[in-house]
């Protein structure tokens, strides 16, 4: 599950690069902060029943979107 959060990171790291338009600096600076803030958020709900509903609902909807939403685009 840690490649969700790491997944998620990264991509929230590129929507910072590219509406901020960070520097190098500031995009290690901003993928510091936010696997920080990811790692706390994991350690709460790792324990938690809520978390195996969030990765079946992370597990469908990626299903669904490649299975059926890019086969109709």
């Amino acid at each position: 599950m840690e490649y969700i959060f790491g997944i998620i990171v990264s991509l929230i790291a590129q929507v910072f690069k590219r509406v901020l338009g960070t520097d190098t600096l500031g995009t290690y600076a901003a993928v510091a902060a936010l696997s920080i803030l990811a790692a706390g958020v994991y350690v709460l709900l790792k324990d938690t029943p809520i978390w195996a509903v969030i990765v079946q609902i992370l597990i469908t909807a990626g299903a669904f979107h490649n299975f059926i939403i890019r086969r109709f685009e």
